[in-house]
C-alpha cells in the first residue's frame, strides 16, 4: 500500500481549499450589498473572485424590499458616483459567477445598471440573457419595452458604436430574440413586423418571409396579420424576374396574393395584390409559351401543344392569341395528350 508524505497530503489539501474557496460563488447576499450601495451608499465588500479570500469575509447584508420599479425609480436618483462603483464591481462578472438562484437576478441588476449608464451593449446582454432564463413576467415587461426600443434605435443607425459605426444587424438580431424569448409580450408581434420589414427593405427576402411567417404562426390575430401576409407574397414577387424562373414559385406566389385577397378583400393592399396577380399570370401564360417554343425546335410537337394549350387555359387575354398561332402553325394532332379524349371525328 503507497502513503502519501504528510507534507505533499497538507499541500494538496491546502490547495483544495484555496480552490473551494476561488471557486465558491457568490449568492444574494452580493446582490444585495450591490443594490444597498446604490441605495443607502452603504460599503461594498465583495471583491473579484481571484482575490476573494474566503467566502465568510462578509456578514450578511440585510436584504432591501423594493419592486423593481421602486428600485428603477431609486436608481434613477442615485448618486452617479455610487452606481459607477457599482458597475466597477460588476463589470467583470458573469451570471455563472453567482449560484443558479441568484443569476436571473444578477443579470436583471446589471441590465438595469448597464441601462443606467448608457452601456447598451451590456444592456441588451444582460436583458436578454434575462428573459432567456425566464425572468418574472411583471419585471421582464420593462426589460421588454427597453430591449424593443434599444432595438429600434440600433435598426435605425440612431444609436453607433465609438459615435461612428452603426449595428443595425445588431438591432435585428435584438429583436428577433425579443419575439423569440417573451412571445407573450405585447412587443413581440411588433418586434417581429420591425424585424422582418427592416430585412424586407434590405432585400433579405428569404429571411423577411421567415420572420412575415412567424409573426402569422405565432400572432395570427395581430394587427400586422394583413400587411404579413401581403408581403410574403412580395418577397416571392421581387424575386421573379421574367418567365424564365421556376413555374412553382410564380403559381405559390400568386396563391398568396390570392389569400391575401381573401382575407382582406377591402385591405389596403388589395389594388397591389390584383396588379401583381395579372403580371404573374402574364409571366407564367409566357413561360408556357417559351417551353412549348422549345419543344417545337426539338421536334416534340406533342410537348409544344401541350405548353401552348397549358398558356391557353390560363386565360390570359395577352397570351391567348399568340399561344393560338403557335397551335395553327404545328401539324395536325398526332393522338391525344396525356390527360386529353381522343376527338371521335378525327
Amino acid at each position: 500500500m503507497r502513503f502519501f508524505r504528510p507534507t505533499t497530503l497538507l499541500l494538496t489539501l491546502g490547495l483544495l481549499s484555496c480552490a473551494q474557496q476561488i471557486l465558491q460563488p457568490y449568492g444574494a447576499s452580493e446582490l444585495d450589498q450591490l443594490r444597498n450601495h446604490i441605495l443607502t451608499g452603504s460599503e461594498i465588500q465583495i471583491q473579484n473572485r481571484t482575490t476573494l479570500e474566503g467566502s465568510e469575509q462578509s456578514e450578511r447584508v440585510p436584504h432591501v424590499e423594493l419592486s423593481h420599479s421602486e428600485f428603477l425609480a431609486a436608481l434613477e436618483s442615485a448618486d452617479k458616483s455610487r452606481v459607477s462603483k457599482v458597475w466597477s464591481s460588476v463589470y467583470r462578472l458573469e451570471a455563472t459567477d453567482f449560484d443558479r438562484s441568484s443569476q436571473i437576478a444578477f443579470n436583471l441588476l446589471v441590465g438595469d445598471i448597464a441601462y443606467f449608464k448608457e452601456d447598451w451593449d451590456q444592456a441588451i446582454h444582460h436583458y436578454e440573457a434575462y428573459l432567456l432564463y425566464g425572468g418574472a413576467a411583471g419585471t421582464s415587461e420593462v426589460v421588454e419595452e427597453r430591449l424593443y426600443y434599444m432595438a429600434l434605435a440600433l435598426l435605425e443607425g440612431k444609436r453607433k458604436a465609438l459615435g461612428i459605426f452603426s449595428d443595425r444587424y445588431r438591432g435585428v438580431v435584438t429583436l428577433q430574440n425579443l419575439a423569440a424569448w417573451a412571445p407573450n409580450s405585447p412587443f413581440a408581434p411588433r418586434a417581429r413586423v420591425a424585424a422582418a420589414n427592416y430585412l424586407f427593405d434590405s432585400r433579405d427576402f428569404d429571411e423577411a418571409k421567415l420572420e412575415y411567417l412567424g409573426l402569422l404562426r405565432y400572432h395570427p390575430t395581430s394587427e400586422y396579420s394583413d400587411l404579413a401576409t401581403f408581403r410574403i407574397g412580395l418577397c416571392g414577387y421581387e424575386v421573379i424576374h421574367g418567365p424564365e424562373c421556376d413555374g412553382e414559385l410564380i403559381e405559390l406566389t400568386i396563391n398568396q396574393f390570392q389569400q391575401y385577397l381573401r382575407g382582406w378583400p377591402n385591405g389596403i393592399h388589395k389594388d397591389s395584390a390584383t396588379n401583381a396577380i395579372y403580371v404573374l399570370r402574364a409571366t407564367l401564360a409566357k413561360r408556357e409559351i417559351l417551353i412549348g417554343d422549345f419543344y417545337k425546335t426539338i421536334d416534340n410537337t406533342r410537348g409544344a401543344r401541350l405548353h401552348y394549350k397549358a398558356a391557353l387555359a390560363l386565360k390570359f387575354e395577352d397570351a391567348i392569341q399568340e399561344a393560338r398561332a403557335r397551335l395553327e402553325e404545328l401539324p395536325p394532332d398526332d393522338g391525344a395528350l396525356p390527360g386529353e379524349e381522343t376527338d371521335s371525328s378525327s
